[in-house]
């Protein structure tokens, strides 16, 4: 898991220098949807990052990883989560479409940030 944490780290750089000028608006104009945005080339790094962070919150909330341990080798991205707020919220919104929305999306991520919040 360690090693991934690093390629996870890797990923997050190579995003937040090439995505300064997204606009979530214009890509839901472009995809049509927030599973098209999500799934498609242009934000394979976003899916990558989250689809991590999704998994190890996942994992944590099962009882498979234990979040002190995790808190103790791993920081959480927040200048990635904080910068994909409306990202995030409008690919949740829209994920079948215009106002068709997928509520529980990255609810694993998004627990995993409030328990980071909660541990500081």
């Amino acid at each position: 898991m360690i090693d991934k944490e690093d390629t996870i780290h890797q990923e997050l750089a190579a995003f937040m220098l090439a995505t300064n000028h997204l606009s979530p608006q214009a890509l839901l104009a472009k995809y049509g949807s927030g599973r098209a945005i999500y799934y498609s080339d242009e934000m394979n790094e976003y899916q990558k990052i989250c689809h991590h962070y999704e998994e190890v919150g996942a994992l944590i909330q099962a009882g498979y990883i234990d979040f002190d341990l995790y808190y103790q080798i791993e920081v959480f991205p927040d200048y990635f989560w904080a910068k994909t707020t409306d990202l995030r919220q409008l690919i949740r919104d829209n994920w079948d479409g215009k106002g068709r929305p997928l509520p529980d999306f990255l609810k694993n991520f998004e627990r995993l940030q409030r328990q980071y919040q909660k541990r500081r």
